[in-house]
């Protein structure tokens, strides 16, 4: 089987130098997927101005279509949820996790729906009285429009959701979206994006390309350098938001990146119940084998209470380590090895193993830590956590804001008011109290800054990223 893209070539008539190979975790093939060819540019000026010829056509139907196409859209996930249930769980996800996915992906939907019944207004600013002989307007409306055809481009690592996400922001703004998926995740995208056509949505308002995994620093430019394309929105990793952004710069086109992150707990002595912090900050560093931008990286525990803590993360973890779905092995050889390279360097410096082992997979726990380490400022992406102390609120929000990240941070405490002290001195786009790292509802702004982007997603916020205000004046 090939995973087409939309619109695109048969799969049944595609050469093999159309194709490239979709491999599971333990590196058996699970299917082929279709490229556009990176040497032909034509291609890509044809998706562009397709995307745009739609988004003309898109960006003035009426709210009441708008409704009854999403309600469409809402029907084709349920009709297709098993397909992309299925389309996850071969790439790696838990069961849990694809069920999840496919959950918030229709919730989503169902939300963008909401947003487009109760569209932002615009604005009349109060114009001032005119004096003898000035030349003011009459009258100024502000607007907000949309930008025009968006290049989304979403991860591997929640495929359904996060490209479900680059796609539903920009298009309730009124803009038509090409969607390029992840060479480890075409599937669960093409499924995504056959909701959308297979709706009374105009013709290529949504498109979907896949491209070979080393030709992407070919294709993705030249899609950012076409003129019709007006943003880039990115969720990946650090280094490639890097790299779109630069070339977003020469063509002096905007950018949403949604990138790393190195998410802190932070763990009070004053906290109500330390077994449950601790079992919720294991969950959200092990959740999905660390493979979530928001995992918690790093641990701070204040130092009264941390030889207590220590005990009791062992007792927990001991616990947590029987479910099944922490032996699925990581998406990718390459994270896989990523990973067991920060353990072992780490270990190397002085670093003590705490929980887990280096035989195997499994989810870890380390204590010893120190800055020398590259565990202590890289991205994990992996099942793996670090201990550390503290003794000052001072002290643990600036090992806080000393990483070059900053999207989600968590505080464990009983004192409130302190917490919201705390909240407003760390770095980081969201910072959640007595819960984990690992927070994103779809009513709710999501986003960091540092390395980890700029930009927002969900909501209003998410939509007013595709759209810019146009003033309006009239002058009698």
């Amino acid at each position: 089987m090939s995973v087409p893209i939309i619109p695109g070539f048969n799969p049944v008539s595609s050469s093999n130098d159309d194709t490239f190979d979709v491999f599971s975790t333990t590196g058996d093939l699970i299917h082929k997927a279709v490229s556009i060819d990176s040497s032909d540019k034509e291609q890509v000026n044809s998706i562009c101005e397709s995307s745009y010829a739609a988004f003309k056509k898109w960006s003035h139907l009426s709210i009441k279509k708008k409704v009854e196409i999403y309600s469409q859209i809402i029907a084709n996930l349920k009709k297709y949820s098993a397909e992309l249930a299925e389309s996850h769980m071969e790439i790696g996800a838990a069961q849990w996790f694809a069920d999840f996915s496919n959950s918030q992906i229709k919730i989503q939907v169902e939300h963008y729906q909401a947003l487009l019944r109760t569209k932002q207004p615009g604005t009349l600013p109060v114009q001032p009285s005119k004096e003898d002989g000035e030349t003011t307007a009459d009258l100024a409306i502000v607007l907000k429009q949309p930008i025009g055809p968006v290049l989304a481009i979403s991860p591997w690592n929640a495929p359904g959701i996060l490209a479900m996400r680059a796609i539903l922001a920009p298009l309730t703004a009124g803009c038509s979206v090409v969607l390029k998926s992840s060479e480890l995740a075409p599937r669960v995208a093409y499924l995504i994006v056959r909701c959308f056509t297979e709706t009374d949505l105009p013709e290529n308002t949504v498109t979907l390309v896949h491209v070979k995994p080393n030709e992407s620093a070919i294709v993705v430019p030249n899609f950012i350098a076409n003129r019709r394309i007006k943003k880039i929105n990115f969720t990946g990793s650090t280094r490639t938001g890097y790299e779109i952004g630069r070339v977003a710069g020469q063509f002096a086109k905007p950018v949403t990146l949604e990138l790393g992150g190195k998410n802190c707990t932070i763990i009070k002595a004053d906290v109500d119940n330390l077994p449950k912090a601790l079992g919720g900050s294991l969950w959200s560093a092990w959740s999905h084998l660390g493979q979530i931008c928001m995992c918690t990286d790093v641990i701070f525990i204040e130092e009264s209470i941390y030889e207590k803590a220590i005990e009791t993360v062992v007792q927990i973890a001991n616990g947590m380590v029987t479910d099944n779905d922490y032996a699925i092995p990581q998406r990718s050889i390459a994270q896989t090895t990523k990973t067991a390279h920060l353990v072992e360097d780490a270990l190397s410096k002085g670093a003590k193993l705490l929980f887990g082992s280096t035989e195997d997979t499994l989810p870890k726990v380390l204590i010893n830590v120190d800055e020398s380490m590259d565990i202590s400022h890289e991205e994990i992406f992996g099942p793996v956590v670090a201990l550390q102390k503290f003794t000052t609120d001072e002290e643990a929000i600036e090992a806080v804001n000393s990483l070059d990240y900053g999207l989600k941070t968590s505080v464990w405490t009983s004192n409130h008011l302190n917490f919201y002290k705390m909240a407003k001195e760390i770095d980081s786009g969201g910072v959640h109290l007595n819960g984990p790292s690992v927070f994103d509802e779809f009513h709710l702004p999501h986003g960091g800054f540092n390395k980890s982007g700029y930009g927002k997603f969900n909501s209003y916020w998410g939509v007013d990223e595709f759209q810019h205000d146009k003033l309006i004046t009239f002058t009698e």
